[in-house]
């Protein structure tokens, strides 16, 4: 059996090494400009620049919530406020010497400082242990049989919980937060699909204020911490005056924008010390540099409690900066699904987040909440008994949610329309995949799958009477459409379709879920993916894709195709017509920008060195003169000049100005034409 604890310190340490390097790279190609200081804001806890470029910001590639780098002293901030092209705000943690008037230069901050403080984080981790953190140091650097998890008693009194709507999954959860202590520092919250995550982080902050204790909620994307913001806030609005968000205003959610500090002109002033907060919400990366400007520090503990949510998403450098601010720490998320995203290369180890280390090494120290929310349970019921051993259950208020359309013509898709919760659209007999080029590798399309997608996806928008909706994210609400590869969900951007990465945390009435491929593929090997494609689904899940691919080479797969021949439906594709081929096709062509040739011979990069405009002034002088000198000898071949003729102009068109060339070149053309 595979030991998850304790870590190779050194697989870290060359991922971070590998991803400053890579970051390095993209600081080189990355440019520069100009910007004059125009007004200063301050807060007691932040400086807002006004500033002004000399240039468009988009020459820059910066936009909104971007962190900025100013000046030769590494000033880092975040652009926020962008009024036009030219003038924006730029929030920063402490104003150095920088004076109303000056002259910056201006660039887009790259990710260095951060892998930085991660790397510090690390070095600080393994060489410097704090009392604070001392017995989760053992854990992840020795492997540290912990001691038998005490009983902790969970109150059946309605009163003790401020959320009577909790579930005894998640009276558990917060109970056993509440029970932590120096020789018990974490606990795991294991949180499935729609049990009600978000809920038990806001109660458990709730029990926490009310001991007069200072929590930091943190998570490696903004939504995550303004999630459980907005329900702390609408369930207890008294709570408000105790909380604090730091964040850029354009990436935070409306409902908590109140929460953010401000300017003595605006409507929040901040008077009062950072440390007076009871409640500290901001992501991991925002966490980084109040550690970064001396704000927060990892020698002495900064709060009572930690709370990371995703923490199953995040790496294990990044989730340590926050954990070592703090001697109690509650981890959330679910290792089913997905995992940290990586780019540079590294091995398993870097790939596994701290959260499914602690939880497949501790099991003891986690709690499942089992109680589903969100999905049908016809949707729920494979996940459930495949991936979660049958431990969760679905609520019975959403036991029989069902996707009312209503139509008044019998047609093709009447079958994959109606009433059955979930479908599996077989395309065996006509589905073809390809194989491209597309971004930094290779990538599937199937143009028959993703033409019959577009072609349901219409049909549900027409019946739902939504295909005039151009807001995109309430389209999302009631539809959404996912596929494991980039390249199709481009394809398909007219029914804004999504790859599974980047639809994780969100919701749809309906799903509709492409698998492309028809053969088996590494791509659909990981079953995190399925699991996150199939639990998006509240209503109706609709699966598009060959049965050909259900093979023991894909268990999951082929384990999920027996349960829905069993208990739910299978509707063949081949009586469905007027699919709209040809748009398909022409999309792809233009996407891809080839021509019929089934592979392309040069692989484009979205990144291209820019060539110096002396060569490419040269290369152009070459190619006038090789095409001058040939029109020459062709007109020389038929007599209609003289070889004195030939050598006089030869010799003379380096001297000639570029218009003579021109009317030089025209002449030789016309004479050739000439009979």
């Amino acid at each position: 059996m595979r030991r998850y604890l304790p870590i190779s310190t050194d697989s870290f340490f060359d991922f971070l090494q590998k991803e400053k390097v890579r970051v390095l790279k993209n600081i080189e190609r990355s440019p520069s400009a100009k910007a004059k200081v125009e007004i200063i804001k301050e807060t007691e806890v932040e400086s807002v620049l006004s500033m002004k470029m000399d240039k468009p910001l988009r020459t820059l590639g910066i936009r909104e919530g971007d962190f900025l780098e100013l000046g030769d002293s590494k000033l880092i901030g975040i652009l926020s406020n962008q009024r036009d092209l030219y003038n924006f705000d730029v929030i920063f943690e402490k104003k150095r010497d920088v004076k109303v008037g000056s002259r910056l230069s201006v660039r887009k901050a790259h990710s260095l400082i951060l892998i930085e403080l991660q790397e510090k984080a690390m070095k600080q981790f393994i060489d410097n242990p704090m009392y604070h953190y001392s017995i989760l140091r053992e854990v992840v650097l020795r492997g540290k049989t912990m001691q038998p998890k005490e009983k902790t008693f969970v109150s059946k009194e309605r009163s003790f919980f401020s959320d009577l709507e909790l579930n005894e999954s998640q009276k558990e959860a917060v109970t056993n937060a509440l029970f932590l202590s120096h020789r018990n520092p974490f606990l795991l919250i294991h949180g499935p699909p729609g049990t009600g995550k978000t809920r038990t982080i806001a109660e458990l902050i709730t029990q926490i204020a009310s001991n007069n204790q200072r929590v930091l909620l943190t998570s490696h994307t903004n939504i995550a911490v303004d999630g459980a913001l907005e329900v702390l806030i609408r369930n207890h609005p008294k709570l408000k005056d105790e909380i604090i968000r730091f964040g850029n205003p354009g990436k935070v959610l409306s409902t908590v924008t109140d929460l953010l500090p401000r300017a003595k002109d605006g409507k929040r002033f901040i008077s009062n010390e950072l440390k007076t907060f009871q409640i500290v919400g901001m992501t991991l990366s925002r966490l980084s540099l109040k550690v970064y400007h001396d704000k927060l520090s990892w020698s002495l503990p900064s709060y009572d409690w930690i709370i990371v949510d995703e923490s199953a998403n995040t790496t294990l450098p990044q989730v340590l900066m926050g954990l070592m601010l703090s001697p109690r720490s509650v981890l959330v998320g679910d290792h089913m699904q997905l995992p940290p995203i990586i780019v540079s290369k590294a091995n398993l180890e870097v790939h596994e987040s701290l959260f499914e280390k602690l939880i497949r090494s501790y099991p003891d120290r986690g709690v499942m909440l089992n109680i589903q929310y969100r999905s049908n349970e016809k949707i729920a019921k494979w996940p459930s008994y495949y991936i979660y051993n049958s431990k969760l259950k679905t609520a019975n208020s959403v036991k029989n949610l069902k996707l009312e359309l209503h139509s008044s013509v019998e047609d093709e898709f009447s079958a994959i329309l109606g009433s059955e919760p979930v479908i599996w659209v077989d395309t065996k007999e006509k589905s073809k995949q390809e194989k491209w080029f597309y971004g930094y590798g290779k990538s599937l399309c199937n143009d028959y799958e993703a033409a019959l997608t577009i072609k349901i996806a219409k049909n549900i928008l027409e019946l739902l009477d939504l295909q005039n909706v151009s807001n995109k994210e309430e389209l999302l609400d009631h539809l959404g459409v996912i596929c494991p590869f980039r390249l199709q969900a481009a394809i398909m951007h007219s029914i804004n379709a999504k790859t599974v990465d980047s639809f994780q945390g969100r919701e749809s009435d309906t799903v509709i879920f492409n698998t492309v491929a028809t053969n088996p593929h590494i791509a659909l090997k990981d079953i995190r993916k399925l699991n996150v494609a199939i639990t998006r689904a509240r209503k109706k899940l609709i699966i598009i894709g060959s049965s050909s691919l259900c093979t023991s080479q894909l268990p999951h797969y082929l384990s999920f195709y027996n349960y829905i021949k069993q208990q739910c439906k299978i509707v063949n594709s081949h009586s469905i017509s007027n699919l709209g081929m040809d748009e398909v096709r022409d999309e792809k062509k233009r996407i891809l920008n080839l021509s019929r040739k089934p592979e392309p011979k040069i692989r484009l990069r979205p990144y291209r060195t820019k060539i110096p405009r002396r060569y490419v002034v040269k290369e152009e002088k070459q190619r006038r003169y090789s095409e001058f000198i040939d029109l020459l000898n062709q007109v020389k071949t038929k007599g209609k000049i003289s070889p004195a003729q030939w050598r006089e102009h030869s010799s003379q068109w380096s001297e000639l100005p570029q218009e003579r060339k021109n009317e030089l070149i025209q002449q030789l053309k016309t004479q050739l034409k000439e009979k």
